[in-house]
């Protein structure tokens, strides 16, 4: 899957945790954050930092592959 955008990966990861039966207070908790952080971050309202995006990447069994324009 190819995303493009940091709402597309923000939602994707929101739909996966869904899938997984994991809440967001287990995830607020695996990461270190506050569940409001979660909340927020999956409605759009903040944009999560890279280190959480692995730590809920870690969590849900998902790999990050990161490429430039060029490698497409």
């Amino acid at each position: 899957m190819h995303i493009k955008t940091t709402a597309q990966l923000i939602e994707f990861l929101r739909e996966t945790r869904k899938r997984q039966h994991v809440t967001q207070e287990q995830l607020a908790d695996f990461t270190g954050l506050q569940r409001i952080g979660i909340v927020r971050i999956e409605s759009g309202q903040t944009e999560p930092r890279i280190s959480t995006v692995l730590r809920i990447c870690e969590m849900l069994g998902v790999k990050l592959i990161c490429q430039t324009d060029g490698d497409a």
